[in-house]
Formats: structure tokens, C-alpha cells, sequence
């Protein structure tokens, strides 16, 4: 079993009044249920009976786990109308509909009646599905619980819409703990463009889990993708047909999980450790500022995780109001640079921005039949086209994902997610391309590089800070640290950090490595030659560039001299 959060179902959910039952699984229209009465499943794993929340004494029909110490409800039938008083009753009629009504004989709740004739008989399955059969011989429902989740999906649900009937089956969180009537969120899958699981407030989005890779949910897990972790309990799958689209699970041996919709907003997966008798949290979803909706606006993207996220441009943009961007309102996004080079010599390329969280979908093309290499052609060939990237990929990967227009609510993962092609604009004549991503390194890994900042590693100081030399990965490099101190924030600091992955010359270093001189005594050759690099790097920086950029801190120790001594210039501001 997996750790996880501990979960009281107490708290959450509901504390059940139970009476005496008789363990019978079906109803007839010569039998029904009163308040008190139950149907237990033929294994013992599931009740249905009358219950109330916790802090009410309003009277629901749901259907919970028997064998579980803490009460859990999956199901609820009256859940927009509550009966009142302990008088209420359940029927089966012989027209095929089940009906509650209460002591004075008002509907309350009522299922569909038969289209054809019928001998009906309902009865509660081991899975917890409550069905209802044309007669006792036959395996056709004329109506089953499970095409009308509440907040609850179980192991053999559908999550999805049936394109025949129309039939949308989703989850809906309750409106609080006490009171299962309907709230304001909702777990659906959305067909528009290439299927993605989603969470709704009312008609909008607040949470994307993205498209379905063959694997799981491309935005439904930091670590890895919704399943992969937990494959040691169940199976998952998503199906689309001509007749359906859905997403479900199984369970494998004994385990037992549920996926709830909360009313907090998240949805959760609990398993239950039968060794000590509780639910665990095994994931659950928005957790941070990058899972919620369009976080860092169009053209942005998304990165780290927790109180350390942030946002910046996908290279080729810049913000569309730098000002309240730099400010951390990044709900404007950001705004190509440049136009697509439609030419037939295009000079367009593509960068790959890996661990991603793929871009919104729901305007996306999918062509099942291309490869990798095919999707890149057809993108290139579509002016329109901004990405693209492998639809399945499962069995090696095939299929092809492509997007037009704007780039939405992506975010990349440090651990997860899988590549996304972007386009860009080739910055010199070899075709060479930037990656918007610069390399995340544990705090761990600087303490050591820098012999926790031993001022025998510093190199000197600027407006943000102190400059440490240090190794990484055996490569002598330069280590900047933001000072409590500087009249600049951690913005500009992050800012500063973005801009320099963006410059590509030969006389300007990576944020991640610089090389150091080794401090011998130079000749004026030699000197003139570091010169002459000082100077073209500042050339390149105040003219060429396609970042607009002014150095005003030029300093002797910010200059490191590599191979050849040649030089380095690598700290900067940016007007």
C-alpha cells in the first residue's frame, strides 16, 4: 500500500444511522424497503438503505461499504430532496421505476419506467451498482445506478459521456459534509478536440488533467501519471468509440479505492489499508499554482511545485503587460515576438520542452496515423501549427498531437510529464534552438558545490548578491546569490535567471556553467584577445540580440576566461 495522507471518513463524509436489516440483495414490486430496511449484496460489500449526514437528521437512500468500520456513502438517490421524517419508503413498481416517497406519500425521487414490458426486479450487485432488470432471467438493465454517479466512482464505472443517449455520467462533489444535494464542483471528461479529464465550477474550468497518453492523464500528477504509481492496486483505461468516451478503472485482488469529487474542490483517490483500518490519500488534484487553469495566462508556462512555483514566457514570447507580469499577475500571458515564417526556406524549428504537462486540447487536431516525424513535417507545413507532440505513448508511441494558435495552461514537471515540440524561430545559421526551461538544481547541490558559501569560493559581489565559484558535475561554474539585502527581489532574480537561458553567443555563457581562468599571468596577445570577446559579447548583447539588453555592472571578476582563454561575459542587467 501506498503512503499517503491518513483520511477519517468521520470527518469528510458521513456518520450513518443504521437499524437492523435483513440481508437480501433484491426488491420486487411485492417487496419494498421502509425506513430501517436495507439490501445487502450477495458478498456482503455493499448496503442499501436509508442514512442521514452528519449534523442533520434529514433521511437519504445511498448505498455504502458494510464492511468497513467508518460508514462510507458512494451513492445517494434523493440527494436534491431529503425526507424530513423516519417514514419514508422504497419502491419497485411494476412499470420498471424505482420510487422513494415519504410518509405522506409525495415522490421524492423516481428512476425511469420500462419501455417494453417487464417483470422488474432490482437488485444491489457486489460492486455496489443498484440495477434494474427487465425480469429475473435477464442480463439487459433497464436502469443502473452507475450511469448516475454522485460524487463517488467506483471500480466498473464509466466516467464520461455515452454519445448515443447523451447520458453524461460525472461526478458532483456534495454541497458541504453534511448535505450531499449537488455543489459546485464537477469531474467530467470533455470531447472537444482530443478528450481531456477536467474539473468544473459551474460552467468553467479550474483544473485541466489534460488528454489521455496511453498511460494516464498528462496533467493529472507530478511524479508520474495518474496510474503509473499505483499499479500494484488497480487497472485503468480510457476508451473512445463511435458509441462512447470513458474513463475507468479495476481493482486488482482485494484492494479497494474510490475516486471522490470533494467539496473542497479537489478530487481524490483513497485506498483503503485494511491494516489499520483507514482511508489514505493516494493523490488527489489541484494541489498548486501551476495545476489551476491557465495559471501563467496564454503563450506562459508553469514550473516547480508548491509555494516555489512560478511563471514565465514560452521563448519566442514576451508578457503582455510586463509590468503587472513582473509584479506576479501573469493572468495576461504573453504575446508572440515575432511572426511565423510561412516562406518555403522557413527558418522555423521546433524546441523540446520536456516533463510538460500538455497544452489545453480542446481546440488540438489528432491523427492517429502519423509518427513523430510525419506530426514535425505537417506541423512545419501549417503556419498556424505552434506544437506538436506524441498522442499515445504507449507501444513505442504513435500518433499525433498538433496545435494552433495559442499555447494554454501548460506547465512542466520536474518529474513526469512528457515532451511537447514547440515552434521557434532559429537563432543562427546551424538551426540551433533555445530551450525555455533552465536546469532546476537541489539546494543540496549548490551547498556543496560552494563549500556552503566559503568566502574563500567568492568571486565578488553585485546588485543582487554575492558570486560564488563552484563544481557542478565536475564543471567549474559561477553561483549568484540572491542577498536579503539587495534592493532587487526574487522576481527580477528569476527574471534575470530566464533571460540569460534565452541569449545564445559564443562569448556568453549558460546560466548553468562558467569556466575560470586558471589566474596564470597573460600576455598582450592574449589580453587584447579577452578584449576583443568582452567587447563583441557586449556588441551582441546592445545590437544583435533578440532580447533587448543594456550591461551596466561591467566588472574585471565578471569576466572568466575558458578554453583558449577565450572570453566569457556573463552577468548583466537588463534595462
Amino acid at each position: 500500500m501506498h503512503n499517503g495522507e491518513i483520511f477519517n471518513p468521520f470527518l469528510l463524509l458521513v456518520s450513518i444511522l443504521f437499524s437492523a436489516s435483513t440481508a437480501r440483495d433484491v426488491m420486487t414490486p411485492s417487496l419494498n424497503l421502509t425506513d430501517g430496511d436495507t439490501l445487502v449484496s450477495s458478498g456482503g460489500s455493499f448496503v442499501l438503505g436509508f442514512f442521514s449526514p452528519s449534523r442533520t437528521s434529514n433521511r437519504y437512500v445511498g448505498i455504502w461499504y458494510r464492511n468497513l468500520p467508518a460508514p462510507n456513502v458512494v451513492w445517494v438517490a434523493n440527494r436534491r430532496n431529503p425526507i424530513v421524517t423516519q417514514n419514508g419508503s422504497v419502491s419497485l413498481f411494476p412499470d420498471g421505476s424505482i420510487r422513494i416517497v415519504d410518509g405522506n406519500f409525495s415522490m421524492i425521487w423516481s428512476s425511469p419506467s420500462a419501455t417494453r414490458p417487464a417483470r422488474p426486479i432490482a437488485q444491489l450487485l457486489e460492486t455496489g451498482n443498484l440495477v434494474v432488470k427487465y425480469d429475473n432471467s435477464s442480463s439487459d438493465f433497464l436502469w443502473q445506478s452507475f450511469d448516475h454517479p454522485t460524487d463517488t466512482m467506483l471500480p466498473g464505472m464509466k466516467l464520461g459521456p455515452n454519445l448515443q443517449t447523451g447520458l453524461d455520467r460525472t461526478l458532483t462533489a456534495w454541497a458541504s459534509p453534511s448535505d450531499p444535494s449537488p455543489g459546485a464542483y464537477t469531474l467530467a471528461i470533455d470531447t472537444r478536440g482530443d478528450p481531456q479529464l477536467v474539473i468544473r465550477n459551474g460552467s468553467g474550468w479550474i483544473w485541466r488533467g489534460g488528454s489521455w497518453n496511453g498511460f494516464g492523464f498528462t496533467g493529472a500528477g507530478t511524479n508520474t501519471y495518474y496510474d503509473l504509481g499505483l499499479r500494484q492496486e488497480y487497472l485503468s483505461g480510457f476508451n473512445v468509440t463511435k458509441d462512447e468516451i470513458y474513463y475507468h478503472f479495476d481493482m486488482i485482488g482485494a484492494a479497494i479505492s474510490t475516486l471522490t469529487m470533494d467539496s473542497d474542490g479537489k478530487v481524490k483517490r483513497y485506498g483503503w489499508l485494511a491494516s489499520t483500518k483507514t482511508w489514505i490519500l493516494w493523490w488527489s488534484a489541484p494541489n498548486d499554482l501551476c495545476d489551476f487553469l491557465l495559471a501563467c495566462g496564454v503563450n506562459g508556462v508553469c514550473n516547480g511545485t508548491g509555494n516555489s512555483s512560478g511563471c514565465h514566457c514560452l521563448d519566442g514570447r514576451d508578457p503582455k503587460d510586463p509590468v503587472r507580469w513582473r509584479r506576479g499577475d501573469w493572468s495576461d500571458g504573453c504575446v508572440n515576438r515575432e511572426a511565423v515564417n510561412c516562406a518555403t526556406n522557413s527558418t522555423d524549428e521546433f524546441t523540446v520542452v520536456q516533463g510538460a504537462k500538455l497544452p489545453d486540447t480542446e481546440a488540438a487536431t489528432v491523427d492517429m496515423s502519423l509518427g513523430l516525424d510525419n506530426c514535425r513535417e505537417r506541423c512545419l507545413r501549417n503556419c498556424s501549427c505552434t506544437a506538436y507532440a506524441i498522442a499515445d505513448l504507449s507501444l513505442g508511441g504513435n500518433g499525433c498531437i498538433m496545435w494552433t494558435g495559442d499555447i494554454k495552461d501548460l506547465r512542466v514537471y520536474n518529474n513526469g510529464g512528457q515532451d511537447l515540440y514547440l515552434r521557434v524561430l532559429r537563432v543562427d545559421g546551424r538551426g540551433h534552438t533555445v530551450h525555455v526551461i533552465p536546469k532546476l538544481l537541489f539546494f543540496s547541490e549548490i551547498i556543496n558545490a560552494t563549500h556552503n558559501f566559503s568566502n574563500d569560493n567568492k568571486l565578488g559581489e553585485g546588485g543582487f548578491g554575492p558570486v560564488y565559484k563552484g563544481k557542478l558535475e565536475a564543471e567549474l561554474v559561477a553561483i549568484k546569490r540572491l542577498s536579503a539585502r539587495s534592493g532587487q527581489g526574487l522576481e527580477e532574480f528569476k527574471n534575470e535567471v530566464l533571460l540569460i537561458s534565452k541569449l545564445q553567443h559564443r562569448n556568453l555563457s549558460s546560466p548553468s556553467f562558467v569556466n575560470e581562468g586558471q589566474g596564470s599571468l597573460l600576455d598582450w596577445p592574449k589580453r587584447f584577445s579577452i578584449v576583443e570577446g568582452i567587447a563583441q559579447g557586449l556588441l551582441y548583447l546592445h545590437k544583435h540580440s533578440r532580447l533587448r539588453i543594456i550591461h551596466r555592472d561591467l566588472k574585471l571578476w565578471g569576466a572568466a576566461s575558458g578554453d583558449s582563454q577565450r572570453e566569457e561575459k556573463h552577468w548583466f542587467s537588463r534595462n
